[in-house]
């Protein structure tokens, strides 16, 4: 699965052959989510509460981000790295 980001422990990354909704795999230490990107919801699995609030306040700056990586990806193209946290 590409790694779009990694940073403060917590990294995401995005599959080509996925299924919708636009969701992105959120990764912290030994926990694993989906987040939709449109809203922010999870699709699944427990996270931390702290990791969870990092990945929402990054996605909110890089949400045109993220979208441009899915149509990539549906494409099957290269996926661009997108910008850590601040």
């Amino acid at each position: 699965m590409p790694e779009i980001n990694r940073s403060l422990g917590t990294g995401s990354a995005m599959q080509c052959n996925d299924h919708g909704p636009l969701h992105s795999h959120a990764m912290y230490v030994d926990s694993a989510v989906r987040v939709v990107i449109e809203d922010g919801s999870t699709l699944s699995r427990e996270f931390p509460d702290r990791a969870r609030g990092l990945i929402l306040d990054w996605l909110e700056v890089h949400r045109d981000e993220f979208r441009g990586n899915w149509m990539l990806a549906k494409r099957r193209k290269p996926l661009t790295k997108i910008s850590p946290v601040e």
